[in-house]
């Protein structure tokens, strides 16, 4: 089922950082209706997801991807270092990087204070810094960021 359009393949092991949310959720769905035998490692800040999450990534193993939720503060360095460290020691690769984290404020952005800025920007940005450097000498096939930024102004 592996076709040249997408960027995963069969056995793929991906980080999708934000991953126990929405965009997250529907790249894993992406991921597992596509290729055999993905392993696919979620982080969110939330130390337990809600029985909704957990439910969806249930569905998802019974595809037959392996899938992981790691509570992760993509903002924190360290910890970063030592997910995609650990993603490596077990899995023996990390192929791609799906970087969804960020916070939803819900506010138009002309309409937020300083720290509501911040606030949604710290996981974007410094989580990008942070994987960006921890998987400087991993061999991806892809690193996908979103912005919504961009698409707000």
């Amino acid at each position: 089922s592996q076709s040249g359009a997408v960027p995963w393949k069969d056995e793929g092991v991906y980080l999708l950082t934000g991953g126990a949310g929405g965009i997250g959720l529907i790249f894993a769905e992406e991921i597992v209706s596509r290729v055999k035998n993905a392993v696919l490692v979620l982080t969110g800040r939330a130390e337990a997801l809600d029985e909704d999450r957990s439910a969806r990534l249930r569905r998802l193993e019974a595809s037959g991807a392996r899938v992981l939720y790691q509570p992760v503060d993509v903002t924190d360095r360290a910890a970063v270092i030592a997910l995609v460290r650990g993603i490596q020691e077990e899995h023996g690769t990390l192929d791609g990087i799906i970087h969804g984290a960020g916070v939803i404020a819900d506010n138009y952005i002309l309409n937020q204070t300083e720290n509501e800025r911040k606030t949604v920007m710290a996981p974007k940005v410094k989580g990008l810094i942070n994987l960006d450097e921890a998987a400087k000498d991993v061999r991806l096939d892809f690193f996908i960021l979103f912005s919504s930024l961009a698409g707000g102004m």
